[in-house]
């Protein structure tokens, strides 16, 4: 873990593997707002709306997989009925709940305009911005979060605000609370589309927010010996300096998977509109995400101090 320098720069990370390989803002032990940016210009360039749906589960193991989800703030009883999502009765991990849907684009022309073609969805208070969202004119005008209850509902609610059919299963009250506390996204759903609300399901595809692959540090990740619900792998970060962060192994997941893509200019795929690819980042090398978060004090990458997770669309 490296929380000052990497490749001459001062972003503040928190699981950092030592082949440079995965860098990421979770940290069990030392918990700070995690912001989400989200950049597409498919839309300005080629007319192309892209509609994202995270999957958000806990991002931490506790030390046992045994129904109570105990963490520095105190304990959660996940098997009490309160937490149907995330505990299935047979494991705490690797379960998830779907936010709401964003979709990415520029309409500031419109009116009202609505604008989400570069949207930051972060707060000051909570790890995972699940319910109490920062907003901003030049970052995000229309209150985007990621909301697990009012998951059926397009985002931005205020100017789409249609539901999805099916619906899928809404977070309850205590999974809120206890993610918003302890989770990450980990998972996002991508679809693409000619216009805000149709959108073509053979162009549907999904993606991890960050990819890592614990075989490159075997010495700092422990195999959860658990599959989740996208037929991952989950290990957590045991070794260096422990995080506990939960993570999918990538590399194995990509096997005979045509719907799971990879981050990267390399592997741009084939889509109705055209080859497509996206770029994910755990820290702040792209400047624009660090000086929304924090806003405004952020003077840039050299010297932020925000956490965040970053994808992007070409």
């Amino acid at each position: 873990m490296n929380t000052t320098q990497d490749s001459g720069s001062n972003y503040t990370t928190h699981t950092h593997t030592g082949s440079g390989g995965y860098i990421s803002p979770w940290d069990f032990f030392n918990r700070k707002p995690v912001g989400y940016f989200f950049e597409s210009n498919l839309h300005s360039n080629f007319g192309i709306y892209v509609r994202i749906t995270p999957y958000i589960g806990l991002a931490y193991f506790d030390g046992a997989d045994d129904g109570t989800y105990n963490t520095p703030t105190g304990a959660f009883n996940l098997a009490s009925g309160a937490y149907p999502n995330l505990y299935t009765g047979s494991s705490e991990y690797g379960n998830y709940v779907q936010a709401n849907p964003i979709v990415l684009a520029n309409h500031s022309w419109h009116t009202p305009p609505w604008y989400t073609h570069e949207l930051a969805v972060f707060s000051k208070e909570d790890h995972c911005p699940i319910n109490n969202v920062n907003i901003g004119y030049n970052f995000n005008l229309q209150t985007v979060k990621l909301d697990i209850i009012n998951n059926n509902l397009v985002q931005p609610v205020t100017t789409l605000g249609y539901g999805i059919t099916p619906a899928p299963p809404a977070g309850t009250n205590a999974e809120s609370q206890l993610l918003t506390q302890y989770g990450k996204v980990m998972y996002y759903k991508i679809e693409f589309g000619w216009d805000a609300y149709n959108f073509n399901p053979d162009d549907t595809y999904y993606a991890l927010a960050l990819e890592a692959d614990p075989t490159a540090d075997p010495g700092e990740w422990t195999n959860l010996s658990v599959t989740d619900s996208f037929n991952g792998d989950l290990y957590y970060h045991s070794g260096g300096a422990v995080t506990q962060e939960i993570v999918v192994d990538a590399p194995n997941l990509f096997i005979n998977n045509t719907i799971m893509k990879k981050a990267g200019i390399g592997n741009a795929f084939p889509t109705s509109f055209g080859l497509r690819y996206f770029e994910t980042r755990g820290d702040n090398l792209w400047d624009w995400g660090c000086f929304m978060h924090p806003a405004p004090a952020c003077p840039g990458f050299l010297v932020c101090t925000g956490v965040n997770v970053h994808i992007r669309f070409y």
